[in-house]
């Protein structure tokens, strides 16, 4: 089964030769979803000015709250309970701000407050959370509420959505985790033009590597791969299921990363 979600970059020696099953997962699917995920994040609205550098915790006004529920019509094999919506805690410090999403039932109030998210959901948003990576412990109380469709595609679709979820009114430190994933062929294609302004041009071995978290990509290593290679890709081990994608890393270059 697909359990709460995890992400985890691939070591060098296994990036090229993942021991994946991907002949149900249908192209046409990928690019349905691929168009829908990058329509979703061109409209994702920007920060209010208002907000950042401000150190504290709450529950946006309705005036100017990003409807998170709109990412539902994405990923579209995902459901909520009846009932239950999607809503977030805004937290900001000085160093920046991020949303921290929850499922709550349309009867209960909001959240406003780091100790009222601590008490309904006993998980304690840590000062130092901005910009490190999500635990399962501390980050995901929306998945309570949450099911998806035990088909390949929604696998594909609820990994995809763990890792986009939080992705809105980032603020300068939040930005640092944010990931660029290779959903179809117009994804992987972008990652391959030769301008790409992760390659070092002025390289004249024609060897640039790409630091890559625990690994490295060179140049002909990345000219190798097929559009096969990038796109997201199921594998199994014991009781667990993981989706891997091929992304891009603020500050930190090209990956295999799994989501499950």
């Amino acid at each position: 089964m697909l359990g709460r979600p995890q992400s985890d970059c691939l070591s060098q020696h296994e990036y090229n030769e993942p021991k994946v099953n991907t002949q149900h997962i249908i192209l046409s699917d990928l690019e349905e979803l691929g168009r829908r995920v990058r329509r979703y994040l061109d409209e994702l609205p920007d920060l209010p000015e208002t907000w950042a550098g401000l150190s504290r915790s709450w529950a946006p006004p309705l005036d100017c709250h990003h409807d998170l529920n709109r990412i539902l019509r994405v990923f579209d094999l995902i459901t909520m309970e009846p009932g239950y919506e999607l809503d977030y805690l805004y937290v900001s410090t000085r160093i920046g701000g991020q949303p921290f999403p929850y499922a709550r039932h349309r009867s209960e109030p909001r959240i406003s407050s780091r100790q009222e998210y601590k008490k309904r959901f006993g998980l304690v948003i840590p000062q130092l959370l901005l910009g490190q990576e999500p635990t399962p412990q501390d980050s995901t109380p929306y998945l309570d509420h949450l099911s998806f469709d035990p088909t390949p595609l929604g696998l594909v679709q609820f990994a995809l959505f763990n890792l986009l979820v939080r992705r809105f009114y980032l603020c300068w430190h939040a930005h640092y985790n944010t990931r660029h994933f290779v959903v179809d062929a117009s994804d992987a294609d972008l990652i391959r033009l030769p301008s790409d302004p992760f390659v070092d041009p002025g390289d004249s071995a024609g060897e640039s590597l790409l630091p890559i978290l625990r690994a490295t990509i060179t140049r002909s290593q990345m000219a190798a791969l097929r559009v096969y290679d990038l796109l997201p890709h199921l594998s199994a081990a014991d009781d667990r299921t993981a989706v891997r994608f091929f992304c891009h890393k603020h500050n930190a270059g090209y990956a295999y990363c799994r989501g499950s």
